[in-house]
């Protein structure tokens, strides 16, 4: 969408089976201040023709990865773990199923009743919902959050495959409790749904008889370079000399920004939208490449 005569992308996960090929089915939160969220839920109505790009990503579960598979979500993170529930039972895989699912209280639990609904349909999915804030005594599953206890009633957790998704200190959280398991953290599949906050590392102190070195991004084919300040990353340096990169979740999960890395070196927090082929062959992500030291790209 355009906002102020600027383009505006965001990225949303699909929560709807890829078996429904005439729809798709978004969650999306109203974020406070959120442009696009505040858009689509205070504008779009029925009848709208809107423009979209994709699917991009990795984090999805077909049933072939694995004989069984473990779902861990927080909050609006269940959208992607939903559209493989949904997947699965549509395709009445015979796979167990177990998901996690942390919530604020019962109002927030979304898919409530259609997580009940096919959990009585298909017995090989086991659901537990956990609230951290819930006031009613009527509520008798489990309190608080996911803890290493709780994950260790699920079978075999060990040797299963996991996928956890949800806000990032919930994701921490979680990882703490699955390593308390001996559960090797490399292993489990993720996806934020908030971008890390970017900070800045503070830099060496400069006399004033010093002289800093700047850090440049020379791009290459658009014959263009530009500064890149600590903590900046490539595609950000990018827009502001206008380089075009395509990107959309600008979270290193997507993959939309693959570039090639002619010369230099560059850090990524995440590069989850990567392929062995891609990291073999010097491709990065713009989203998430920062440098200390000067670099140029294909871009």
């Amino acid at each position: 969408m355009h906002s102020g005569g600027n383009q505006v992308k965001r990225s949303y996960s699909i929560a709807s089976s890829p078996c429904c090929h005439g729809w798709c089915d978004l969650t999306v939160k109203h974020e406070s201040g959120g442009i696009v969220s505040g858009y689509l839920h205070e504008q779009v109505k029925e009848g709208d023709l809107l423009d979209a790009s994709g699917p991009y990503g990795r984090f999805t579960f077909r049933g072939v990865e694995s004989d069984s598979v473990v779902f861990l979500g927080g909050g609006v993170g269940i959208t992607p773990l939903m559209s493989s529930i949904r997947y699965l039972t549509d395709q009445s895989w015979n796979g167990r199923i177990d998901l996690v699912y942390a919530c604020k209280d019962l109002e927030s639990v979304i898919f409530r009743d259609e997580l009940n609904q096919l959990a009585r349909r298909h017995p090989n999915l086991h659901v537990s919902i956990v609230l951290s804030d819930e006031s009613s005594a009527a509520w008798t599953g489990p309190r608080g959050f996911i803890t290493a206890e709780l994950l260790g009633q699920i079978p075999q957790i060990r040797s299963r495959r996991i996928h956890l998704c949800g806000p990032p200190v919930m994701m921490d959280a979680v990882r703490n409790e699955l390593g308390k398991l001996g559960i090797d953290l490399a292993s489990v599949h993720s996806e934020l749904f908030l971008s890390p906050s970017r900070t800045v590392p503070p830099g060496p102190e400069v006399s004033a008889g010093d002289t800093a070195t700047a850090v440049t991004c020379s791009f290459e084919r658009s014959g263009k370079k530009a500064p890149l300040e600590a903590g900046q990353t490539v595609l950000e340096a990018a827009e502001e000399v206008g380089v075009p990169i395509e990107y959309a979740c600008r979270q290193g999960y997507c993959g939309l920004c693959k570039i090639k890395l002619l010369s230099g070196e560059v850090t990524m927090d995440v590069d989850d939208g990567l392929t062995p082929l891609d990291r073999s062959s010097g491709v990065i992500l713009a989203c998430q490449a920062k440098a200390s030291a000067d670099i140029s790209v294909d871009a």
